[in-house]
């Protein structure tokens, strides 16, 4: 596993632990697929490339765990 530094974000390494964990969690128990969703601020101050990076590090989270069938579902809101 990664730890936050220069070439990761420190920013999101909430979501890529997560997703490290939960793919070692999928390969044991032989699933097909995981799907971790984690809300995002929704807040006026949430920069848009917040939603990219999060996606990002879930992915990367899910590919360093070995599984290969990891899905990032992080909401992106729309403004009105």
């Amino acid at each position: 596993m990664k730890l936050p530094g220069k070439k990761s974000r420190q920013k999101t390494a909430y979501f890529y632990k997560n997703a490290y964990i939960f793919g070692q969690i999928a390969l044991e128990k032989r699933e097909d697929i995981a799907i971790l969703f984690r809300d995002t601020d929704g807040t006026q101050s949430t920069s848009p490339s917040n939603w990219k990076e999060r996606a990002e590090s879930i992915h990367d989270g899910f590919k360093d765990s070995g599984f290969q069938n990891g899905v990032a579902m992080v909401p992106k809101l729309s403004k009105r």
